[in-house]
């Protein structure tokens, strides 16, 4: 029988410091000024920075709890059946046979099995069953041996059970995986992510009040309100929710199957019950794979009012002590995801104006990058526009809260050049797209390729007051004229307006 691996202790993940592991993987043989993403990303590391350090960690840690929520399941998918066999004829028969011979009606066992049998047989019908998978006839037959060999003949050995155990096992597995990474949160940590997105609001309401071309074309109140309606979510959150919905209401069946064959003594009945209830929540469910999962954790995404933010950004924040390092990492990927409901690409996009001349001046920046470090097939084409004026929007918000907290606070503006502090902003920016192999354009990709969109952030003035690079520099010569989406150098009156159909 095959079974996954389930991890034996703990609470929570080791103690670690997300921006100094990402610093380990620093090249110091590549001069930032040359090409800033591949000094911050060395060719050859990870194949995805951040996932890799978080899953370090979660090697390092285990968990032994075992949930309340789906007892009977659970201990089935831990230790096995009393007796097990991967053939479902042979349970099918041996429990019909015991119903038969002991003189008890067949009818609700054979109702039950038709629907199971027509399905996991290949057949795709909305009827409870098809042709010769229609049983409850076989219930008026007295002879238990002739209906016996008929389910053997019909079954053939062809029908195994592995997978209905090995998706059962798979789910109480990611949701191990899951609550380990969850049980780090407490109301305090919580409260500081959501303190935090919501100075991310913010700040680029702040941007969007302070631009000529909104205030020119009566926008800004319309656009700073769809700022505001803006939420984020932990997609772990409600995928565990949605797996465990699940494994409850197979637990659920699993026990009533139980109960209404308490007089049944084969050693299958558990392995038969089993069966049923993964069988009966077969159309109801949530896909529950590695994918899945990988997703709840890495990904990030905008389905507007909506930002859904995977917990791996949430360890990062919890686990970053920096300030400037938070800002970069996971600051810039949920800023990026905040301006994706704040750049016009098209027609249905959420804005009725945006600038022409920024969009112009950003498009120029992402070519320009792409000529100067292309590492396979590089190219910016309008499809790009959107992810890439999200970026510039993302720099402009991290930046706008990096004055907040460190220069206006501090006011410290001719100690910001060179420092660290700005560096590691810098750094952790880079930590979020790094990756090992080269970064080859996908033309179904709608982002440019990494390393593009980091040395791209040349643009910002601030990556020269952090590095200082001289203006003979392959980053500086790869930097154009600075190109601001909102704010007060935002353009003046020129924009791109698209009217409703």
């Amino acid at each position: 029988m095959k079974t996954y691996l389930f991890f034996t202790l703990l609470s929570s993940l080791a103690a670690f410091d997300f921006s100094e592991e990402a610093r380990k993987y620093v090249d110091h043989n590549v001069d930032p000024c040359d090409d800033f993403y591949r000094h911050a990303c060395r060719l050859g590391g990870s194949s995805y920075l951040p996932n890799e350090i978080i899953t370090e960690q979660l090697e390092k840690s285990n968990v032994n709890e075992n949930s309340k929520e789906f007892p009977d399941i659970e201990n089935i998918a831990i230790n096995g059946f009393p007796e097990y066999t991967e053939n479902l004829g042979e349970f099918i028969t041996d429990i019909f046979k015991e119903i038969c011979e002991s003189g008890q009606d067949t009818l609700p066992f054979l109702a039950e099995l038709e629907p199971l049998i027509t399905q996991w047989s290949g057949e795709r019908t909305d009827e409870k069953c098809i042709g010769h998978y229609c049983l409850t006839h076989l219930a008026k037959d007295p002879d238990c041996n002739r209906v016996e060999n008929y389910l053997v003949e019909l079954i053939n050995n062809k029908l195994k059970f592995s997978e209905p155990l090995e998706y059962v096992q798979g789910a109480i597995h990611n949701i191990h995986v899951m609550d380990m990474f969850l049980k780090t949160h407490n109301d305090h940590s919580l409260e500081n992510m959501n303190n935090f997105f919501l100075e991310l609001k913010d700040a680029v309401i702040e941007l969007i009040m302070a631009t000529p071309w909104t205030r020119n074309h009566n926008v800004s109140e319309s656009i700073a309100d769809i700022v505001n309606q803006i939420d984020v979510t932990n997609v772990m959150n409600v995928t565990r929710a949605s797996i465990a919905k699940v494994l409850i209401d197979c637990n659920n069946l699993y026990t009533e199957c139980k109960q209404n064959y308490a007089n049944v003594t084969s050693p299958y009945i558990s392995e038969y019950c089993f069966y049923q209830a993964r069988f009966k929540k077969d159309f109801e469910t949530v896909p529950i794979t590695n994918q899945i999962v990988a997703m709840s954790t890495a990904g990030a995404g905008t389905l507007y009012p909506h930002i859904m933010v995977g917990e791996m950004w949430y360890q990062i924040f919890i686990n970053t002590q920096s300030r400037f390092a938070k800002l970069g990492s996971p600051g810039f990927t949920i800023a990026h995801e905040l301006s994706h409901s704040l750049i016009k690409s098209s027609p249905q996009d959420l804005l009725l104006y945006f600038s022409q001349e920024a969009e112009d001046c950003i498009q120029e920046q992402y070519r320009s990058s792409c000529r100067e470090f292309d590492e396979g097939d590089c190219e910016i084409t309008e499809e790009h526009f959107e992810e890439n004026g999200a970026d510039v929007l993302a720099m402009q918000i991290i930046w706008k809260l990096f004055e907040r907290q460190y220069i206006d606070r501090e006011k410290r503006i001719v100690e910001i050049r060179g420092s660290e502090k700005l560096k590691q902003l810098f750094y952790s920016m880079a930590t979020n797209l790094c990756d090992g192999k080269k970064s080859v354009a996908d033309p179904s990709d709608p982002h440019a390729p990494n390393n593009v969109r980091i040395n791209a952030l040349v643009n910002h003035p601030a990556f020269e007051m952090a590095f200082q690079c001289s203006p003979h520099s392959r980053m500086m010569k790869s930097k154009t004229k600075e190109c601001p989406v909102y704010g007060e150098s935002a353009p003046q009156h020129r924009r791109r307006f698209f009217p409703k159909k």
